[in-house]
């Protein structure tokens, strides 16, 4: 029997062709619902809505089948129950993220074909592949670098900074964190909003203690150090990345030697 339709989706990176799984057709990406609180307003007869900043998770489901089921299911079901990153053929310039397997529903269609309603729940966002990566001179940082995010709604980036030479970043003594006043963190600035991280050291700790990579993770909302995973001390609220041109700068402080900068953008 020819195949009518190529159809598919991929998890993490793996065809549902390898399992002999195709699909009718990919569903339309579906517009995630703002979240909102209601109020009756007797007087104007009406209900007031308030907006809020954020989104449900939206559901996703696939209607799937097969001419003859796998040698064994559990094999498709382990791999359906495990992915974390949802593509289909259709729309592959972008993907979802999987927040659980929802549910797998078998069904015989007749004549030797067999279907699997498949839904996910995902993040109400759908994510591009071909992210913002960019490497530069902390140089730049000091006078000021725009960065442009083309999602449509505002991202979280990830942020790591090389450290080569202890003189590259400002230190604070473990006995003294007490004091840890935001003229000893390190800070940086974007869209001129502050954000600053402790590096704290024992006493008495070589000059060469502060060197190695330190993360700033703005979505899980952690600063770390990348070597031993040490959480860091932080001041301000992490940063973000609106959707257009963002400016992201240290205003001639010169924290590490090389900053990274990765920023996964987000649609609605």
């Amino acid at each position: 029997m020819i195949i009518q339709s190529p159809d598919y989706f991929k998890l993490d990176g793996v065809s549902s062709e390898k399992y002999g799984l195709y699909v009718d057709t990919p569903p339309m990406p579906p517009l995630a619902q703002r979240n909102s609180t209601s109020i009756n307003y007797i007087a104007n007869h009406e209900n007031f809505v308030y907006l809020q900043d954020y989104y449900n998770n939206i559901s996703i489901t696939l209607n799937c089948y097969f001419f003859e089921p796998p040698e064994n299911i559990s094999t498709l079901y382990s791999w359906l129950a495990t992915g974390k990153k949802l593509e289909t053929s259709r729309f592959h310039d972008f993907y979802y993220k999987i927040k659980s397997l929802k549910g797998i529903t078998p069904k015989y269609r007749g004549f030797g074909n067999y279907a699997l309603n498949i839904t996910f729940e995902c993040s109400p966002y759908r994510y591009k592949d071909n992210n913002l990566k960019f490497d530069c001179d902390d140089a730049f940082l000091q006078n000021g670098l725009s960065v442009m995010n083309y999602g449509s709604i505002p991202s979280f980036p990830l942020i790591t900074i090389a450290v080569a030479d202890a003189d590259c970043i400002k230190m604070i003594d473990e006995n003294s964190l007490q004091n840890a006043t935001e003229e000893k963190a390190n800070v940086l600035y974007v869209n001129e909003q502050k954000f600053g991280f402790f590096v704290v050291v024992e006493s008495g700790e070589t000059a060469l203690g502060p060197i190695g990579y330190y993360c700033i993770d703005c979505y899980n909302k952690v600063a770390y150090r990348r070597e031993n995973g040490e959480t860091l001390l932080t001041i301000g609220k992490y940063p973000e990345f609106k959707a257009g041109n963002n400016y992201i700068e240290t205003k001639g402080t010169k924290i590490g030697n090389f900053w990274k900068l990765e920023n996964e953008e987000r649609y609605i």
